[in-house]
């Protein structure tokens, strides 16, 4: 265990997905040189579990934003099976921050476009034309374009927006999905895309040039995650103007807060039950606001608004190293 060079070194150890522990055979445990004293504290259900060592050992814990951990000391499944080891110690959620020199609508080279808070309406409309001559999809130009970049699976919810996406598409609007995972899900949404190539367009596999146009020609981006330890795509999202429609899960929860017309406060629409009425439901609300320009325009003021950068989180991080390293 390296006792004396490390005696004075101190560990945070940080959670991204509880479910992944980085879990081996018991009969690995030998191969780790460590003493069997310490074989309780880093195996669970007679596995070695480097996720449980990690949490034992660490001198301070944190994940990657505030409501998943809580959801972690909690949920049985969320956890992996871990929620009463992570019950037991104290864990810190810090969200993650985006990279705001690539993902930045003012100076992104993937798009045709640039534009920034006070040109996003001319902006939109000029990516919007250029993300549909390159997906062959019509212009119609109220039609708004409702968008996912995900990995094909449930804990991207991608089964229930294939569930709602015959509804979805008898509304007026463009759907556009990118993504590869699941077979069986990616040959479905082919088959929607063949049935409707008016108004869905499918594409399987992940090109980072069309991430990037797709996030500046949408007008909503669809996020209905199972679990989200945090979510970068609805970051994206804000910044280039793209409204978020979300499931109050995880990340999502702390980044994205359901809009108030009265108010004018909110930064995209949320809704609560792992349930196509209630997607459907927040969809709706947010095509019925799409038809009002001058809230709309409020709406996408203030997700442009939003800082995301690191500059925070890397505070909090810091605090972290400083209270940890002052400990005797």
């Amino acid at each position: 265990m390296h006792k004396r060079e490390f005696a004075h070194t101190r560990l945070v150890f940080t959670i991204h997905n509880a479910a992944d522990q980085g879990v081996f055979p018991a009969t690995s445990l030998e191969k780790t040189g460590l003493p069997k004293e310490v074989y309780p504290r880093i195996t669970h259900a007679k596995q070695l579990n480097f996720t449980k060592a990690g949490v034992e050992f660490a001198d301070a814990i944190t994940t990657v934003s505030p409501t998943y951990a809580r959801e972690i000391t909690k949920d049985k499944v969320i956890s992996g099976g871990l929620h009463s080891l992570f019950r037991a110690h104290h864990i810190v959620g810090i969200l993650n921050g985006i990279d705001t020199y690539h993902w930045n609508p003012k100076t992104d080279p993937f798009i045709p476009h640039h534009f920034d808070s006070t040109s996003w309406k001319e902006g939109k409309a000029l990516n919007k034309k250029a993300l549909r001559d390159r997906l062959k999809l019509p212009h119609e130009e109220k039609v708004p374009i409702l968008a996912t970049i995900a990995r094909l699976g449930e804990a991207k919810g991608i089964p229930l927006l294939v569930e709602v996406l015959p509804a979805l598409l008898r509304e007026s609007v463009q759907v556009v999905l990118l993504g590869e995972g699941d077979p069986s899900l990616s040959a479905t949404l082919e088959k929607l895309a063949a049935k409707h190539p008016r108004k869905l367009s499918f594409i399987a596999g992940f090109d980072d040039e069309l991430a990037h146009l797709i996030e500046a020609g949408a007008d909503m981006y669809l996020m209905p995650s199972l679990y989200e330890p945090c979510g970068l795509n609805q970051m994206y999202s804000m910044v280039y103007g793209t409204v978020p429609i979300v499931r109050a899960t995880g990340g999502l929860v702390d980044t994205v807060e359901d809009f108030d017309p009265d108010a004018r406060t909110g930064t995209g629409f949320v809704f609560r039950d792992y349930a196509a009425d209630d997607f459907l439901g927040a969809i709706k609300r947010a095509l019925a606001l799409y038809k009002k320009p001058t809230y709309w325009a409020v709406l996408v003021q203030n997700c442009m608004s939003q800082d995301f950068s690191w500059s925070t989180s890397a505070r909090r991080y810091d605090a972290i190293y400083r209270e940890i390293l002052a400990r005797r």
